[in-house]
């Protein structure tokens, strides 16, 4: 890609200049000019602007076409300027320049991010001038359209009236044999068919256009606008990390920050979506800072509320999702300041998200069955599918097998033929944890049914979440700190026969064991009545003999427990697939996940991960000698996310699709060999070129 955007005077425009033909000069830019405008070439604009400078003064008077041209290349457009030159346009039979004037005009109400509503008045000029068409030529009515699209997608929320206008820009693209204005399509239409579920078709449109980029005819704009998509694209088709660097490459142009706000914003905008997904909250903070200190002055409340929902996203990957609700809040309240339909569309699903990882199910189901029937009546398929498979996993969550199974066929059918379901702000084995859950053999023993059963639930995995009956207690909200502790001590000592003095010098290092001890009865009663009310008895899940405690089975549950010894024993024994995979789904997340009070929490987290990683790899040596290799994949992959640096689970993992999906072997081998390098400063180790070999890797 170019590095700069500002260009030397094209010929014969440098002859003009030395020649000082500047009548000639003035003429030519009045007639060229429109036609960079139309194309997006703002920065020849300019360019050829600057000599006039030279000759201005208050006797010459400049024609109407070249003033417009001075501040439409403005990076903030004028809109009263535009309506003015429109008019003018208009009353002297100018079209070509009125064409020019109204795409100027919707510019700049789109550059502001706010008041949506001024759209309507020029968006019934756009339709006077394509209704008088063979009067312009077929590059102004290809931008015509485009500028058309904008006002149908983001002033009226209508998606397939937009992608509809984007073709109709196409067309006449093509008659004009403008590359540049059909690179625009590519990115304007994708983007359209993006939200509408139409991944597969905004891929052969974008890889098509992707050759048209690299010809010197292609204006820089259109070709940031075409990055900008693909980054998205990426993301949003589960390839986080080259949405990321495909917008890195326009991002650390030298010339980035000085473009107009669409540009910018969105740029940077879908870059925040990117590493909003892979939950980098250091750099999406860093750049945040960045879009708010020119959102906020200048009260681009459409793009702000952008900044928001990817905020929002990056707090709900590394499981803050109180503040990802607050974020979308945001969102959804400057979206609505921007009178754009669509700004409320996005940040909706990440509202429900974050509703149902809250715990907040009922909200989130009402909430979530409300918005699949907006988003299917203005075309968002993409979300509504996304918002379907939320249901699915809540109606499973609160015991609604049947309910669940009916959303997660809805959201199957509400992609288009061919598509998968998307993942929108959720891991890659949401989908395949959730499926499996719900169409498991009833032959299968159902390790989480038994622990479901129990009086006392405590999950451990994740964030700490104990039920008692139909009482729900949560960590964050559970004020007694020590009580807390004493829990999460038992349970990572094992749950059975904790002596006294294990938990005392756990909890009480630094007091001596009279006192110690006092303290830890007092912690242990009221660990007891946990989640009762006054004069209520409470169930007898905690035991004490002997100075030893005990949570008592089968009246107390906990995952991480269960998990433990249940893995140990389907290995030992080389248990039945099913068993071992229904064993490995109570791993939902790590133990405690956001607990970093304590070191012996942290070991024990370690711990479970590499019981985890152990039970993964005898799950895919049982499925590959059973030839069932398909159903351990999704877990090596939950497997390289919990540990990117373990050579073997990528050699499983390699060898499980070598036979099925051989190029995506090769990406696997790829993935390990950048992820050690980069991590380590490492090359792959011996089993790792070897499963390269059997890939046919050279090396």
């Amino acid at each position: 890609m170019e590095e700069s955007p500002f260009i030397q005077l094209k010929s014969p425009y440098n002859s003009y200049v030395e020649e000082e033909k500047w009548d000639e000069y003035i003429y030519a830019l009045c007639e060229e000019g429109l036609a960079w405008w139309f194309e997006m070439d703002t920065p020849a604009i300019m360019s050829h602007l600057m000599p006039l400078k030279e000759i201005a003064s208050d006797t010459r008077q400049f024609p109407a076409r070249i003033l417009f041209l001075s501040e439409a290349a403005k990076q903030s457009i004028p809109l009263d300027s535009m309506d003015k030159f429109y008019r003018l346009f208009m009353s002297t039979g100018d079209y070509e320049a009125a064409c020019a004037g109204v795409g100027a005009g919707i510019a700049s109400i789109w550059d502001s991010g706010n008041n949506y509503h001024r759209y309507d008045s020029w968006y019934g000029r756009i339709k006077e001038l394509i209704d008088i068409k063979e009067k312009v030529s077929p590059l102004a009515v290809s931008s015509l359209y485009g500028f058309k699209a904008l006002v149908e997608l983001t002033g009226y929320g209508n998606v397939q009236q937009a992608l509809d206008s984007h073709k109709s820009l196409r067309e006449w693209a093509e008659k004009a044999g403008s590359t540049s204005l059909r690179v625009f399509y590519s990115a304007a239409a994708s983007y359209s068919l993006l939200w509408m579920g139409r991944l597969s078709e905004a891929d052969i449109i974008l890889s098509d256009a992707g050759i048209l980029c690299d010809r010197p005819d292609t204006s820089m704009i259109c070709k940031i606008y075409f990055q900008t998509t693909l980054g998205l694209f990426h993301t949003v088709n589960g390839n986080p990390d080259m949405g990321e660097r495909a917008l890195m490459e326009i991002i650390n142009l030298p010339f980035f920050e000085m473009l107009p706000p669409p540009a910018y914003f969105l740029g940077y905008g879908h870059l925040l979506h990117a590493l909003s997904h892979n939950g980098n909250s250091e750099a999406v903070e860093r750049i945040a800072e960045k879009v708010r200190a020119r959102a906020i002055p200048e009260q681009n409340y459409f793009h702000y509320s952008y900044l928001h929902f990817n905020l929002g996203i990056a707090y709900l990957g590394i499981n803050r999702p109180h503040r990802a609700l607050l974020h979308s809040d945001e969102a959804i309240d400057r979206g609505r300041l921007s009178e754009s339909p669509i700004a409320a569309q996005m940040p909706a699903l990440l509202h429900g998200q974050a509703l149902s990882d809250l715990g907040r199910d009922s909200a989130a189901l009402k909430y979530f069955l409300d918005w699949i029937q907006r988003w299917k009546e203005s075309g968002f398929l993409l979300l509504a599918s996304a918002g379907a498979l939320e249901v699915a996993n809540l109606y499973e969550k609160i015991g609604m097998p049947d309910q669940a199974r009916q959303y997660l066929d809805m959201a199957s059918s509400l992609m288009p033929e061919g598509e998968k379901i998307p993942q929108l702000h959720r891991t890659k084995e949401f989908v395949s944890q959730l499926e499996h859950s719900l169409f498991h053999s009833e032959e299968e023993v159902d390790v989480i049914g038994s622990f479901e059963n129990s009086p006392v639930r405590i999950r451990a995995f994740g964030n700490m979440r104990i039920e008692i009956g139909n009482t729900v207690i949560y960590d964050r909200r559970w004020r007694g700190g020590r009580t807390r502790l004493l829990l999460k001590a038992l349970i990572v000592s094992g749950g059975t026969k904790v002596s006294y003095e294990r938990l005392a010098d756990t909890l009480w290092p630094d007091i001596e064991g009279d006192r110690a001890e006092q303290n830890l009865k007092v912690a242990l009663s009221r660990l007891r009545r946990l989640g009762c009310s006054k004069g209520e008895e409470p169930i007898q899940w905690i035991a004490v003999k002997n100075k030893k405690v005990s949570l008592v089975r089968p009246l107390c549950a906990v995952d991480s427990i269960v998990f433990r010894e249940a893995v140990k024993k389907a290995v030992k024994d080389e248990a039945d697939i099913s068993l071992l995979m229904n064993t490995l789904d109570l791993y939902r997340d790590d133990f405690l996940a956001l607990d970093s009070s304590e070191p012996w929490i942290a070991g024990h987290r370690e711990l479970l991960r590499e019981i985890f990683i152990k039970g993964v790899l005898a799950l895919s040596g049982l499925c590959m000698k059973a030839g069932r290799i398909e159903d351990s994949i999704p877990y090596l992959h939950r497997a390289v996310d919990k540990d990117p640096l373990h050579e073997e689970v990528y050699v499983y993992l390699m060898r499980s699709y070598m036979e099925t999906y051989p190029s995506k072997a090769v990406q696997i081998f790829n993935q390990a060999k950048e992820t050690l390098k980069r991590e380590l400063d490492i090359e792959p180790g011996p089993s790792l070129l070897s499963a390269a070999r059997e890939a046919g890797i050279a090396e």
